[in-house]
């Protein structure tokens, strides 16, 4: 979907994605996991081919696409009437990300573009301005013989090559090859024939995580809405006193706030506490794991969308390359499984690595030939032995203006200084240009807020 608000012909700045931490309160909540973990199944190792896999199996893991926030594609089996239909899964995805209430999108499998909610934008075939990953592509029936269905972007190439998942089909995902966005319409195999058109999902949000100088004496959660160009939003109160903002690092995990504590812990290790959106942000999991506090300097500790707890370490690894410990949220943290990538540690240096679902991106800033911001990732599927490396439009001397984050195949940079009107600006450089553009927006919140807490995106 288009995002572009108002044009800011400004310089960006990229720098290292990190959150402050927070003090933990008295009180104990649940000692669950992240709700994220719960899979449905062992995903198969072949998101190529549903046939043959058993009804109710997880075929595609929701952490292996869309950056990290898709959901489980899960097999129908070979018998009609089952429940895993193309529609059910953009259903539970759009719901489970919060864009929409649950309830509010009926429809048939190639009914989807006509129930869409009132909140979501869409366009007819031959009408299409732009794709973007999460959006559905709707498919008509034929003639009534053939069932309508229902598909997601993954991804979008420069080309315009989309990788698109459709619960219930055979294979459950359809390859770059096959899917193509030009001129306003999309084709299968190179006929745009029986396609509706495009559902667009929400424009990601920008939330404010506000740890210090709040009226609340608490941490508090402000967005600024992409639907609204940045310029609307909420404010929540959370259960972390803003106290503990020296204590460790804040991450937001779908909707909900993280804690992951790595000073001061009870047990002398790394803890885990939430905020969960649910609950108003009032109520959450105390978690303790295995991972001793003295190996925190290694690297910095991310939650991944799955729950596990990852360190991407960067001292005293082999190779000098960057190593992914995993620690299982189903195993309680408690031991590691490794993996080295292709990234080194002297790119790393130069830069802010994380985790863009369970791939690693890193966003360097120094030392790069371009003089630009550049994306290098190492993927999971390929043992984090390939990935991408793309050159941004972004300069890399403006890396000290504010932060850059990639999200769902999109880098956004967060300008908090050197603003041109006394705003946090938002600049994009998106997958579908080759990283060489993207869009500007001026938000609601004013740059001086920057030093009160830290920006994301999500």
């Amino acid at each position: 979907m288009p995002l572009v608000r108002r044009v800011l012909p400004l310089p960006l700045a990229a720098a290292a994605l990190l959150a402050g931490g927070m003090a933990l309160p008295a009180a104990a909540a649940a000692t669950t996991r992240p709700a994220a973990a719960a899979a449905a199944a062992t995903p198969s190792t072949d998101d190529r081919d549903a046939v043959g896999i058993a009804y109710g199996r997880t075929i595609v893991s929701g952490d292996a696409w869309l950056g990290g926030l898709g959901a489980d594609v899960v097999s129908n089996g070979q018998a009609p009437g089952g429940r895993w239909t193309p529609d059910e899964l953009v259903r539970r995805l759009y719901t489970d990300r919060g864009w929409i209430t649950p309830g509010s999108w009926p429809g048939a499998p190639g009914q989807l573009f006509d129930t869409a909610p009132a909140g979501l934008t869409k366009e007819p075939q031959g009408t299409v301005t732009g794709v973007a990953p999460g959006d559905v592509i709707v498919f008509g029936t034929n003639n009534g013989q053939t069932p309508g269905s229902d598909a997601v972007v993954d991804t979008v190439a420069a080309t315009g090559a989309l990788r698109v998942l459709a619960q219930g089909s055979q294979p459950a995902s359809f390859a770059p090859s096959q899917v193509a966005f030009s001129r306003g319409t999309i084709t299968l195999n190179g006929s745009g024939r029986g396609i509706l058109g495009v559902v667009h999902r929400p424009a990601p949000d920008l939330v404010f995580v506000h740890t210090r100088n709040t009226s609340s004496g608490a941490v508090e959660l402000a967005t600024a809405t992409g639907n609204s160009g940045f310029t609307a939003g909420t404010t929540a109160v959370t259960r972390f006193p803003r106290s503990t903002a020296a204590l460790g690092t804040l991450q937001l995990v779908g909707g909900d706030l993280w804690l992951i504590q790595t000073r001061g812990t009870a047990s002398g290790t790394v803890e885990l506490h939430s905020a969960t959106a649910a609950t108003g942000y009032a109520r959450g999991a105390d978690l303790v794991t295995g991972l001793p506090l003295a190996t925190v300097p290694a690297g910095a500790l991310q939650i991944a969308p799955n729950g596990d707890l990852v360190q991407l370490a960067t001292v005293g690894t082999p190779k000098n390359r960057v190593e992914v410990r995993t620690y299982a949220a189903a195993g309680g943290y408690r031991t590691a499984t490794t993996a080295l990538t292709r990234l080194t540690t002297a790119q790393a240096a130069g830069g802010s690595l994380q985790l863009a679902g369970r791939d690693v991106a890193l966003l360097q800033a120094a030392g790069t030939r371009s003089g630009a911001v550049e994306l290098h990732t190492a993927t999971a599927a390929s043992g984090y032995a390939t990935g991408v490396d793309a050159v941004t439009w972004i300069p890399a001397a403006e890396r000290d203006h504010g932060t850059v984050q990639l999200v769902g195949g999109t880098v956004y940079a967060v300008k908090t200084r050197a603003t041109t009107i006394g705003r946090v600006e938002v600049h994009t450089a998106t997958a579908a240009s080759g990283y060489r553009s993207g869009t500007h927006a001026a938000t609601r919140f004013g740059a001086t807020t920057a030093g009160d807490g830290t920006f994301e995106i999500r």
